[in-house]
Order: C-alpha cells, then structure tokens, then sequence
C-alpha cells in the first residue's frame, strides 16, 4: 500500500542548512556566513520544498519505502 503525507516543516530545511556537515561557511548563526552558498542550497531543495517548508513524502509499506515526492508546479 502507498499513501502520501504532506508536512509543514518551518525549520527544517532551515535549520539543516545551518548545520550542514562538511560546509564551514554554512552556519546562519555566523556573520561570516557565505550566503550565497545557502542561497545555493535553498534553490537545490526546491525541487522538493515548497515555500522552504512544505514537503511531501510517499510511504510503500510493500517495499518498505518513504520518497520525497517532487512538488508540483
């Protein structure tokens, strides 16, 4: 069986962005922050956020999976 959930998550992407493991210059709690380079990431998560915190995601309890769901335009 498949079944779609949709979530708002305010934080999330947010808060994964400032802690993104291997970038140092992504933490949004530093000056130094290199802005473009969240921006960057903001417009790669697109594809799958809408409004940055909006995001569905499709459970098979066949398969055993969860898949983020592109979002439509």
């Amino acid at each position: 069986m498949k079944y779609q959930i949709y979530m708002k998550t305010p934080d999330a992407l947010t808060s994964a962005i400032s802690h993104a493991e291997g970038h140092p210059d992504v933490d949004l709690d530093n000056d130094e922050t290199n802005y473009e380079l969240v921006d960057q990431l903001y417009k790669q998560a697109e594809k799958w956020f809408r409004y940055r915190e909006c995001v569905t995601l499709e459970i098979d309890t066949d398969a055993g999976t969860c898949v983020v769901l592109e979002r439509g335009k």
